[in-house]
């Protein structure tokens, strides 16, 4: 209001400049500031002289009552698939990946997939389960990866891709993944004391990070070696796991039999 009433006139408004408004009849002598949106929310729509600016959460929150603020959308783990999308007011919702289907990430977006076919020359070395994919393979295939050609293949070749999702599924606490990576046979120089205290300092997310590197650049043999590291961890249960996947190793040598002797050219 710039002048109020008087007996012999009416008040005077005058429109409110901008970053400032009033969204009802006043008395008042300043219009009101704009709000400004709190963190991890974003304006739905901006601020006008009758009316303050609207927020929301952004892409990834929701508004949490309880905690008067946006907090990031839940993550499905591995072998649970997204079934209701989160939107800036509610949060996901996941459901476990039913028979035929997986999901090998950890997402707040994804849903589960449908398991591989394995169309010939190619059969299933793997089956398929929840957290992840079936694993097909040509008997020339496999015996493309021995070497030399009369050893049996390597089912840590086939499995490699797996680790990282196995290890989501299987999850290991802080202080079993830094044992856990203290023990990993590795090529740096430097000296294990010193390895260990740099690895004491990483998060479990970093943890996890530097263990997929491992995955990604270890031999078949040091792969092998995970089951009985892990074991020395006192992570029974997930070594027992890891033991049953390498497992596949007498189908796969059972194909390379048959594929040997029927004489299968590529």
């Amino acid at each position: 209001m710039e002048r109020r009433c008087t007996a012999s006139s009416p008040s005077v408004c005058e429109a409110c400049p901008p970053g400032s408004f009033t969204a009802l009849w006043n008395y008042i002598g300043r219009c009101l500031r704009c709000s400004v949106c709190a963190r991890n929310m974003v304006q739905s729509r901006e601020c006008r002289r009758d009316a303050d600016c609207s927020c929301e959460c952004r892409h990834g929150y929701w508004y949490k009552e309880r905690a008067g603020m946006c907090v990031r959308w839940s993550e499905c783990g591995t072998g649970h698939g997204v079934t209701a999308a989160g939107s800036p007011q509610t949060d996901i919702v996941c459901s476990p990946c039913v028979n035929g289907t997986f999901s090998d990430r950890v997402s707040s977006e994804s849903g589960c997939s449908a398991h591989s076919v394995c169309v010939a020359p190619r059969s299933e070395v793997l089956r398929g389960t929840a957290w992840h994919d079936v694993i097909c393979a040509s008997p020339y295939s496999l015996l493309l990866i021995t070497n030399p050609p009369a050893l049996p293949p390597d089912a840590a070749h086939f499995l490699r891709p797996l680790l990282p999702s196995f290890f989501s599924h299987h999850a290991l606490s802080v202080r079993r993944l830094r044992h856990l990576l203290g023990k990993l046979p590795s090529s740096d120089s430097d000296s294990v004391a010193k390895r260990r205290r740099s690895i004491s300092r990483l998060t479990q997310d970093q943890l996890r990070a530097r263990l997929d590197q491992w995955v990604r650049e270890a031999g078949p043999a040091h792969l092998r070696s995970l089951p009985l590291l892990l074991a020395e961890t006192g992570a029974m249960f997930t070594a027992d796991r890891l033991t049953h996947k390498l497992g596949l190793q007498k189908v796969m040598e059972k194909q390379v039999n048959s594929a040997s002797n029927q004489n299968i050219c590529p």
